[in-house]
């Protein structure tokens, strides 16, 4: 019997084929063994809120499976599942380690340091004899006394410094913060500095809050929108005034503490004070500038067709009809962009060549281009006029 059934062919799903694929190279392996991962971590990380972690502890318990054949789709997720069970049954410790909450978990680990010194010390000396015991008593008294005012001082003093960033930003003032964050940059290196480091922050937040109760009506009169009307904005003014009076001196008070414990730390050698190792970390983060290199050069296209690069970054403030915050960019091809931070989209290239970027003829310092003000850090100031000078 013929039926003359029609012949029809279906294309294999592309899933399929490549799963397939798979199935044809299998990963075998007698015993595979992912030793276990030990680390200590900081992040601070400013976002709507201030959040940091101090000497986070990551442990990963070993991965360790024998007579392995399977594939690599079939292999990856099971180490990937290993890696999130681990972190899950240590997420105490992990939130333990947040700066907001006090820190406790370095404060729970130097105590366990210095008990276990106090008692293994001693214990240590006494096959020494009668005079290594006393003086094992002595060491292990000491290891407690400093693990102590180290976990004491440091849960104090993230948690002060945790309070005090919070406070500055639901105080809604930026240039308040900005003044505050420069001041915070100078690390004490002593209680005395630190102290008067304190003081001055404490200083400058007193009078913020005084001076926050004017000048907010009056900054947000300055810079409201077509839509809204003018009561409107005066109200909200007074509302950040109002706000500002009680988170300010908060923050101060935080600052004080912040600072001075992080005077005794690194003034007594408890703690070293820390330094950048890579020089491209300095040049990504500079003063303000929370934008890399990378997505600089992204937004602005540099270098997609006529291989520029960016030389040197500065951070601006520009006062015309609004307060603007940009950064000034300058490139190996002797290019000058503005780029606006208000308005990622928007920037403004110059030809080196055709333009003149100088100080102003005041004592001010600033920066002036097309009869422009620009307001930037005087430490970095030099340098990037050097550079436009050497381009041009």
């Amino acid at each position: 019997m013929n039926l003359n059934l029609p012949q029809v062919r279906q294309q294999i799903p592309q899933s399929i084929h490549q799963q397939q694929q798979s199935m044809q190279i299998p990963f075998i392996c007698e015993s595979l063994n992912i030793g276990q991962v030990n680390i200590t971590i900081s992040i601070h990380a400013s976002m709507k809120v201030y959040i940091g972690c101090h000497q986070l502890p990551i442990f990963i318990d070993k991965f360790q499976k024998n007579f392995i054949y399977s594939t690599n789709k079939q292999l990856l997720p099971l180490i990937t599942r290993h890696y999130l069970l681990s972190l899950l049954t240590r997420s105490p410790i992990l939130l333990g380690s947040f700066d907001l909450l006090g820190n406790p978990s370095v404060l729970i680990r130097n105590i366990t340091d210095g008990v276990y010194d106090l008692f293994h010390l001693p214990y240590v000396g006494m096959q020494r004899g009668p005079s290594g015991f006393m003086v094992g008593i002595s060491e292990g008294a000491t290891s407690l006394l400093k693990h102590l005012s180290l976990g004491t001082l440091t849960s104090l003093t993230t948690f002060a410094n945790s309070v005090a960033k919070n406070m500055d930003r639901l105080a809604m003032d930026n240039e308040h913060t900005t003044r505050t964050e420069e001041t915070c940059r100078q690390i004490p290196t002593g209680m005395t500095s630190g102290l008067l480091q304190g003081l001055e922050l404490f200083s400058l937040s007193l009078l913020g809050a005084i001076a926050g109760l004017a000048e907010q009506p009056l900054a947000s009169l300055r810079n409201r929108d077509q839509s809204q009307t003018a009561t409107t904005t005066v109200l909200s003014g007074v509302g950040k005034g109002l706000v500002g009076i009680v988170a300010k001196p908060v923050g101060g008070v935080a600052q004080l503490i912040s600072q001075t414990g992080q005077g005794i730390l690194y003034g007594t050698g408890l703690m070293n004070i820390p330094h950048r190792r890579h020089r491209q970390l300095e040049q990504d983060a500079r003063i303000n500038t929370n934008t890399s290199y990378l997505k600089l050069a992204y937004r602005c296209q540099i270098g997609r067709q006529d291989n520029d690069e960016i030389v040197d970054i500065l951070d601006y403030v520009l006062e015309h009809e609004n307060i603007e915050h940009g950064i000034l960019i300058l490139t190996k091809n002797r290019h000058l962009i503005i780029y606006h931070k208000d308005d990622e989209c928007q920037h403004e290239n110059y030809d080196l060549s055709e333009i003149e970027l100088s100080e102003s003829s005041d004592s001010s310092g600033l920066l002036v281009l097309n009869n422009l003000l620009f307001y930037v850090d005087p430490r970095l100031r030099h340098q990037f006029l050097a550079l436009c000078r050497l381009l041009q």
